[in-house]
């Protein structure tokens, strides 16, 4: 979808993606810790990890038990051999030469194959640990230390967006973006994301790449181009590291086979749109046509 597109009504269809969905309620610690199978060892490190701060004990215990409903899909090329090949596109000039290259690929017999991999049956311990106390270093800052603990936990806390494959760079976006803001002059979710969005104006670009593949946080960051989804991905988990409050929203375009996404702040208990390319809090929400929430 083109945001510079002129306004087509659409049938809204909105989710907000973090860590939780109402079927979520249904899910138990113990059935969450027996969906891991094997790796329900890695789970429970974290808990003893944690058992003596009891603040961490509860975001480990809200984390892991959604995790069963949560994975990376994982695409990539599988040669006539049987060997795994995924195009890196930091390596191409434009998306013409990303879909010449993958174009070559189909010719000599590769195949697209993608596989769900569950994030109780594969993340490890020290993954979590980190990630954990990572998102509680930036909940005492101006602008996050108001916000409700459950909110927190669905907001800022989570280490994916989507189903995009899990990424490792929580800790390098913080020591990058954070002193962004981090001057003591901003005290709210909003100026927070502003002045991050303003920046990553200045890095990402609405492009297609050329390849068919789901991308990485990482390949999405380092080429500076993806479609509105990739960005929001990106834009999603870079802002939850500095401790902003943020998911993306959903809807279909009902006289276009085509979706679009786009991000929310909260703040005050409301959300307010913004785009990681195009618009800021809120002033998307009127080149989206959308009610107040």
């Amino acid at each position: 979808m083109n945001d510079h597109e002129t306004y087509i009504p659409f049938f809204v269809f909105c989710i907000l993606i973090s860590c939780s969905t109402p079927h979520q309620k249904k899910i138990s610690l113990e059935q969450a810790l027996s969906f891991a199978g094997e790796n329900r060892i890695e789970l429970e490190k974290v808990f003893e990890h944690y058992k003596n701060d009891s603040l961490k004990l509860k975001a480990a215990e809200y984390l892991i038990t959604n995790m069963p409903l949560h994975f990376s899909r994982v695409e990539y090329y599988l040669s006539p051999e049987g060997k795994q090949y995924i195009p890196d596109i930091v390596c191409f000039p434009d998306k013409d030469a990303v879909k010449k290259h993958c174009d070559s690929l189909r010719n000599r017999g590769y195949t697209i194959q993608g596989n769900n991999i569950y994030d109780s049956k594969t993340l490890k311990s020290d993954f979590l640990i980190r990630n954990i106390d990572l998102a509680f270093l930036v909940r005492e800052k101006s602008w996050a230390k108001d916000i409700p603990f459950e909110d927190f936990c669905r907001y800022i806390l989570p280490y994916r967006t989507q189903v995009e494959p899990v990424s490792n760079m929580r800790r390098e976006f913080m020591e990058k973006y954070l002193p962004l803001i981090d001057s003591g002059k901003v005290n709210n979710a909003i100026d927070a994301c502003k002045i991050i969005n303003s920046q990553l104006m200045k890095e990402l670009v609405y492009k297609d790449t050329g390849s068919p593949l789901y991308p990485t946080v990482e390949s999405t960051y380092h080429s500076g181009r993806g479609s509105c989804e990739d960005l929001c991905n990106l834009a999603t988990l870079l802002m939850r590291a500095v401790g902003i409050p943020v998911a993306v929203q959903l809807t279909t375009w009902t006289k276009m086979d085509l979706a679009h996404s786009w991000g929310v702040v909260l703040h005050d208990g409301k959300f307010y749109n913004f785009s990681p390319v195009y618009g800021q809090p809120d002033t998307y929400r009127e080149k989206l046509k959308l009610p107040a929430i």
